[in-house]
């Protein structure tokens, strides 16, 4: 994975030096305008994405707090988004946990928010910390099936803590 990975950087930076992308395949759009930082090495990574990014769906828990979110109104991306990454069709859905580059934790956070901190009296009954525990209680049992090194558990619970503050 990682000579890939290496690889893969390589050919970004060539586009960057070139200003060209390196493809095989005919490109309808390509980007260009100032929209885009290095529309070559942007084009690159996307071309380099398509060739073999995999992503690990966890498929521990059930819904509706895990692998289902709301498909319409303000949320809709995040059940859009969980759909995509639970269909068996999505090309960057990996088959085994060895072939991920980033793995997926199904959580809905809209669907815990409805159905955990249920019934809210004020804005001061929301608690963050059921949201954590839960996530927590999540990893906890997705390591012990996995084998996963405590490390990288305590690592993946400090990067929610920092996100959910």
């Amino acid at each position: 994975m990682e000579e890939g990975l290496a690889q893969a950087r390589a050919l970004i930076h060539e586009a960057i030096l070139s200003r060209n992308y390196i493809s095989k395949k005919r490109h309808i759009f390509i980007p260009k305008g100032s929209i885009y930082w290095n529309p070559h090495a942007f084009h690159q990574s996307h071309i380099e994405m398509l060739k073999g990014f995999k992503v690990w769906v966890y498929k521990e828990g059930e819904q509706p707090l895990m692998h289902y979110g709301p498909v319409n109104d303000i949320y809709a991306i995040e059940g859009q988004f969980m759909d995509e990454m639970d269909n068996d069709k999505n090309p960057f859905k990996a088959k085994h946990p060895d072939e991920a580059h980033i793995f997926f934790l199904p959580f809905s956070v809209a669907n815990v928010v409805h159905y955990v901190n249920k019934p809210r009296r004020s804005q001061y009954d929301y608690e963050p910390e059921r949201l954590q525990w839960l996530v927590e209680d999540y990893i906890s049992t997705i390591s012990a099936k996995f084998l996963i090194g405590i490390e990288a558990v305590v690592q993946t619970i400090f990067c929610f803590h920092v996100m959910t503050g």
